[in-house]
C-alpha cells in the first residue's frame, strides 16, 4: 500500500496540500530551531569525529519524544559520512546510521537531513500518514525510507512547470518555510503539515 501511495505522490498533489494549509502560528518554534540546528550541523561537520557524530545524533533525536538510549560508537563513521555526503540511498546505510539512533529509521532520517539537507528528508509518522492517509504508521522502516527518498528525488528532478517553487512560495507565505530551505525540506514540511 505504501508503495502505491508513493507512486501516486505528485507535485500537483503537494501543491493542493500547500494551498489548503492554514497560516502557521508556531513558525518561530519550527523555523528558528530548524535553522539553528542546520547551522550547528554545518559548523560541526568540519571537525567531525565519532564523538561529534554521536552528539549530532542526540541533537537530531531531540526533535523526537524520547531520549537516545543506544548510541553505538561506529568506528566507520568517516565512511558513513562519505556515503551520506554522496547521497547514498540504501537500507545498509540507514541500518548503520540507525545504530546510533535507538535503531530508529525516523531518528536516522533526521540526522541524515541535518547532515545533508539537499539529499535527505525527514521521514516520521506524520509524513507517513500524510502519504498513506492511514491511522497507523510504519515509518520506522528502512525499505520505506528508500522508497520515500527515491520518490522525493524524482519529484525534485521533474519539477514540471516550476511547481516546487509555487509550493515553496505558498509555504513561505504561510510561515512554514524560509526561502533558503531546500527542496527536500519543502516537500517534507508540506507532507508533515498536511497530515493534520
Amino acid at each position: 500500500m505504501f508503495e502505491i501511495k508513493m507512486n501516486e505522490l505528485s507535485l500537483d498533489k503537494l501543491h493542493r496540500i500547500a494551498i489548503k494549509l492554514p497560516i502557521n502560528r508556531n513558525h518561530i518554534l519550527y523555523k528558528d530551531s530548524y535553522n539553528a540546528l542546520i547551522q550547528f550541523t554545518r559548523e560541526s561537520i568540519s571537525k567531525i569525529d565519532e564523538t561529534t557524530l554521536i552528539a549530532l545524533a542526540h541533537m537530531a533525536y531531540g526533535w523526537m519524544p524520547t531520549m537516545l538510549k543506544k548510541t553505538e560508537i561506529r568506528k566507520d563513521y568517516l565512511e558513513i559520512l562519505r556515503r551520506i555526503n554522496a547521497g547514498e540511498n540504501t537500507i545498509d546505510l540507514y541500518r548503520k546510521l540507525s545504530s546510533i539512533t535507538n535503531n530508529s529509521i525516523v531518528g536516522a532520517s533526521k540526522l541524515l537531513h541535518f547532515i545533508n539537507p539537499e539529499k535527505y528528508g525527514i521521514f516520521d509518522s506524520r509524513v507517513y500518514k500524510s502519504i498513506t492517509r492511514c491511522k497507523t504508521t510504519d515509518a520506522n522502516n528502512g525499505k520505506k525510507y528508500v522508497i520515500y527518498i527515491s520518490k522525493v528525488r524524482e519529484l525534485i528532478e521533474q519539477n514540471e512547470h516550476h511547481q516546487l517553487k509555487e509550493i515553496k512560495n505558498e509555504l513561505i507565505k504561510k510561515n512554514y518555510l524560509e526561502k533558503e530551505h531546500t527542496p527536500f525540506r519543502t516537500i517534507e514540511v508540506c507532507l508533515y503539515a498536511g497530515s493534520k
